[in-house]
Order: C-alpha cells, then sequence, then structure tokens
C-alpha cells in the first residue's frame, strides 16, 4: 500500500495542534500562497520528504517480501521525511514565546498516545533536532522565533503480478548434445 499522505499530513497537523492548544494557530506551509501569514503565536508546519531510509531505520534498498500468492511480489521499504516546525510569537516571555511553544510541542510528540495516533496515521517519530531559538531584532522590535525538525518514518510498499511459470516441458531441450 502506497503512503496515504493526506492521513500522514492529517496526523502530524492533529499532534502539533494538541500540543499547543486554541491560543496557537497551526497551518502547513504554502498550504495556500496567497494567505496572509497565521497571527502570532502560530506553528507553520512543511513536510520534506527523502528517498529510502538507511542505517538503522531501514535497509538501503526495497526489501521484496514473500506472500501466500504465487508470482505476486511485494517491495516494501521506510521513507526518511522530516517535519520542520517554525513557531513565530509576538512575546518574547512566558508561555505563548516561541521558544516556550516548540518545547511544548517537542514534550507532546514523545507521548505514548501521541506515538500511538501518529502510528495509526502511517508514520513514526523518530528523532527530534534541538529546538532553536531564532528570536531576533526585527525593524524596532523583538520577533519570537523557534524552529526544530522532527524526522518521522513511513513505511513505503508496493506489489506487482508477475505471474508464474509452474511447469515447463523440456523434453525438446539439447543440453551438451544430450536430449
Amino acid at each position: 500500500m502506497a503512503i496515504a499522505w493526506q492521513t500522514v499530513q492529517d496526523g502530524l497537523f492533529d499532534a502539533v495542534k494538541g500540543a499547543v492548544g486554541s491560543s496557537v494557530a497551526v497551518a502547513w506551509a504554502m498550504s495556500n500562497p496567497s494567505a496572509p501569514m497565521p497571527a502570532k503565536p502560530c506553528a507553520i508546519l512543511r513536510l520534506t520528504s527523502r528517498d529510502r531510509a538507511g542505517g538503522s531505520l531501514g535497509q538501503s534498498f526495497d526489501d521484496r517480501q514473500p506472500t501466500a500468492v504465487n508470482g505476486t511480489f511485494v517491495y516494501a521499504s521506510h521513507r526518511q521525511h522530516t517535519l520542520s516546525v517554525q513557531v513565530y510569537s509576538s512575546t518574547t516571555i512566558g508561555d505563548l514565546a516561541a521558544g516556550a511553544i516548540i518545547g511544548a510541542i517537542g514534550r507532546y510528540l514523545r507521548l505514548e498516545s501521541t506515538v500511538l495516533a501518529l502510528r495509526q496515521a502511517g508514520c513514526k517519530l523518530w528523532q527530534a533536532a534541538p529546538a532553536q531559538d531564532l528570536s531576533a531584532l526585527l525593524d524596532t522590535r523583538a520577533e519570537s522565533r523557534a524552529q526544530c525538525d522532527v524526522t518521522i518514518a513511513t513505511l513505503d510498499t508496493t506489489s506487482e503480478a508477475v505471474g508464474w511459470i509452474e511447469t515447463a516441458d523440456l523434453s525438446q531441450i539439447t543440453v551438451g548434445g544430450l536430449n
């Protein structure tokens, strides 16, 4: 079964929204390029994909798996993706500061209930990079901003029916001058 991207994206969105609650807007980056950025505080999500995951995450090649149906092959491989979470806020201190919000997201993603919900959505949290505080002066005010990249894994499978030769007549075959 191919990756159900809408289900994966919905699961990731719900996990981040569950972490921040109703006080922080959550949106996918570039989901509507003509729309303005949500009001602060907000979390902007971007999902980028990589090819097959290597190392301890999965094989560096597609793994062919046996099936009960002769002539059908199933190929499966883990795919690695990066969920980039950017948080913007108008305040640099308190619970609604970008650093506090990104910390809440990180803690929430490690909860067992979130891990199970993400697995049901078709992905698994693999690792999270340390959160970065990117707050800086913007014109005459401080912009509170934080960012974190989270690596997730999905299982991508595909199958093909290539047929199966059950018997072959070898009576007319000559090998080394012998019939």
